[in-house]
């Protein structure tokens, strides 16, 4: 192994989802229960989970999966909202009313461009604040517009799209900057009651949300009417055993190794086995983890985190690098913590 930084990148992966190259990211994804809950037929999820779990990395796989099914699928990032999100508004009702409307317009440009409809500001304005204008406004311009589109892959887009009327929405990173001041809580609790008002009983368009842990006790405590929305939250946790078996899989995935299907019901001594081509078997020091299984070190320092034991391999495949080593040895290790 030589560990330059473009190749830690690729052996052990990004350290965040946003950044990963979307084949890469299919090849080491972990498919745990909460990816399955959050893909659910429903027109309202919200996955909640502590920073550094992987919220961004399932929205994004969820996300590639519908592009392959050929399902509109589109991306609302901070800067997308952050007309509404500055908004004065002192009742309530009435920034839920703008967070309907800014959505609405948001969600129609982007599904727009999305099936690469080139829009001219002419079918800009909404045929009423309802998701069925919505459908009915994206219907209108594919109608006019759609016959000019010669890419194959956008036509098959939207041939699926003019059959389903489906529209997933995935939300991301709404948290980021956040103070936990009045107004970032009022904005919130009102962006949520807005997309619970909009999705009503319909799934058409389906809203993937992520927030963290703090972000959604803190609105829970403050907003009582988020109980409402309870039944659709999607927590994301992960167990030792788990991350584990993600760093096994994207250091086998580097290197072409088969990696089973039925490895969960692995022992964590052979799940790490995977690892060996890349770090020490045995933590060869005195002390208390005196000669102890790597596995062992390695997850005593992670706190459930994904993020944690990425960091814990990307320190030592930089510590190994120094010091020309071929394999992250116990001293790489030590220098890291």
């Amino acid at each position: 192994m030589i560990f330059t930084d473009e190749n830690i990148e690729k052996i052990f992966g990004a350290e965040d989802a946003e950044n990963e190259e979307r084949g890469r990211l299919k090849e080491y994804f972990f498919r745990n229960k909460a990816f399955e809950s959050l893909k659910a037929n429903l027109s309202l999820r919200v996955l909640v989970g502590h920073q550094g779990v992987g919220k961004s990395a399932l929205l994004k796989m969820a996300g590639i999966e519908d592009d392959e099914s050929k399902i509109v699928a589109i991306f609302v990032k901070p800067n997308d909202v952050r007309g509404i999100w500055d908004t004065q508004e002192s009742n309530l009702n009435e920034l839920i009313e703008k967070w309907k409307i800014g959505l609405l317009r948001i969600i129609q440009g982007k599904v727009i461009e999305r099936l690469g409809v080139k829009e001219d500001g002419s079918s800009g304005t909404l045929f009423s604040k309802s998701i069925s204008g919505l459908l009915e406004a994206v219907s209108s311009v594919i109608k006019d517009k759609g016959g000019a589109i010669v890419d194959a892959t956008v036509n098959a887009l939207i041939s699926s799209y003019i059959s389903t009327g489906t529209i997933k929405v995935y939300m991301d990173d709404l948290d980021r900057g956040w103070e936990a001041r009045p107004s970032d809580i009022r904005n919130l609790s009102a962006m949520l009651n807005a997309i619970r008002d909009l999705c009503g009983d319909q799934k058409k368009v389906q809203f993937k949300i992520a927030l963290r842990t703090d972000v959604y006790r803190l609105l829970r405590t403050s907003d009582e009417s988020t109980d409402k929305i309870e039944r659709n939250i999607v927590p994301l946790k992960w167990d030792n055993h788990e991350i584990l078996i993600l760093m096994a899989k994207r250091v086998a995935t580097y290197l072409d190794n088969k990696f089973p299907d039925n490895v969960e019901n692995w022992s964590q001594l052979d799940i790490s086995k995977f690892l060996f081509p890349v770090i020490d078997e045995r933590f060869h020091h005195v002390g208390k983890w005196e000669n102890a299984p790597i596995h062992r070190i390695l997850l005593s320092l992670t706190r459930r985190r994904p993020r944690d034991l990425v960091k814990i391999f990307y320190g030592g495949a930089k510590e190994a690098y120094r010091n020309s080593n071929q394999k992250i040895t116990t001293q790489d290790l030590r220098n890291t913590f």
